[in-house]
């Protein structure tokens, strides 16, 4: 944010959110725009 840069944090396990991302990137204008993914190693993977 710091950088001039249109921040969009979501859950990374969760398509509708990352869809929702997606499309709101798209819609920015004059600045760039940053997904960032907060994401678990592994989940839905048992050992």
């Amino acid at each position: 944010r710091s950088f001039g840069w249109h921040t969009i944090e979501i859950d990374g396990h969760n398509m509708k959110e990352i869809l929702a991302a997606f499309s709101e990137a798209e819609t920015i204008k004059g600045k760039p725009a940053i997904i960032i993914a907060h994401t678990v190693k592994g989940k839905g993977v048992s050992f």
